[in-house]
């Protein structure tokens, strides 16, 4: 039945759900209901949901998900409040879907469900108080048993990066240091890449100079935060540094090469980079290397060679490629 299912949505959907009596197989019936989620139709998916003899959390969550998607956030809790009062409780995914469309309205119900100890609820929720602008790191660590982490660290630095929130990252790195987490590679390299997206270069060098050790991860997030910054000859010089070090080029240090040039205007030494990622260190380009390389042309108004590489890529080009474009 699964391998023939594709078939039936793509040829018949419901009508042919009917037809063949399966309008009662809750597989079925979701899958039905992914599909007009996906259509843009959710009051659709909705109905089919609703009609549904019986139901798993999968068809719960899909539901859930589909109204979410559909910036039905309202609709989704009520469904999700409906859920918890029947015989099928929901899981730490549905949870997860839930947490960064609904906001803090969500965090009583997360409690109320049990799984505020869990890890990675703990994280999204942290996420999803700083995206909101709310101070509860502190408050979260000290009245519950999440116990500070480099993945924990990382994570909520990762979200300052994300939204340039310079104040709550100099919180943070402040509570890190208090509690001596900053030793790790991994929260170290976390606050170099937050410091730079933050434009504090001079904060993100004081960090790196600062690491008794570094990997390319840490360098890479460097020579981005030069290169974006327009200080392209910087991170070039900090890229053939690196490489003095002893660190080979791989596939997470060249999109930051190649976006300093872009952001330099420096198209001959990204060319030149993106021809020896391959031939010399033979890394094969990937959907990011050819969204630098575009961007490089584009900004340089070499349209006529942006789509040319477009058209020369061994794959589609995503949304990223497109924008850049």
């Amino acid at each position: 039945m699964s391998n023939g299912l594709p078939l039936l949505i793509s040829v018949g959907g419901e009508k042919l759900a009917i037809e063949l009596g399966l309008v009662r197989n809750v597989y079925v019936v979701t899958a039905l209901t992914e599909m007009y989620i996906k259509f843009g139709d959710p009051d659709v998916a909705f109905r089919l949901f609703e009609e549904m003899p019986q139901r798993d959390i999968v068809a719960w969550t899909s539901i859930i998900l589909g109204f979410i998607e559909n910036g039905k956030n309202n609709e989704a809790l009520r469904i999700f409040r409906e859920m918890r009062l029947g015989d099928d409780k929901p899981n730490s995914v549905t949870i997860l879907i839930l947490i960064p469309a609904c906001g803090h309205s969500i965090h009583s119900l997360v409690v109320k469900s049990g799984f505020d100890s869990a890890e990675e609820v703990q994280i999204a929720m942290l996420n999803m108080y700083v995206k909101l602008g709310y101070i509860v790191f502190h408050q979260m660590l000290k009245t519950t048993d999440l116990k500070l982490d480099f993945i924990i660290a990382a994570s909520v630095l990762q979200a300052c990066a994300q939204l340039g929130s310079l104040h709550y990252g100099e919180m943070i790195h402040g509570y890190v240091i208090r509690m001596g987490s900053i030793t790790e590679l991994e929260v170290a390299t976390s606050f170099v890449d937050m410091y730079a997206k933050c434009g504090s270069l001079t904060a993100a060098q004081m960090i790196f100079d600062g690491m008794q050790n570094c990997n390319i991860i840490t360098w890479s997030a460097l020579i981005l935060a030069y290169g974006c910054h327009g200080f392209g000859c910087r991170a070039l010089d900090l890229f053939e540094k690196m490489k003095q070090e002893g660190f080979v080029p791989d596939e997470t240090a060249f999109p930051s090469v190649l976006s300093a040039c872009s952001h330099s205007g420096l198209v001959c030494k990204g060319k030149e980079f993106f021809d020896m990622m391959q031939e010399r260190y033979m890394v094969k380009p990937g959907i990011k290397h050819y969204g630098c390389m575009v961007d490089l042309f584009g900004r340089a108004g070499l349209v006529d060679e942006a789509w040319n590489l477009i058209k020369a890529m061994p794959f589609e080009p995503d949304i990223n490629i497109w924008g850049t474009f």
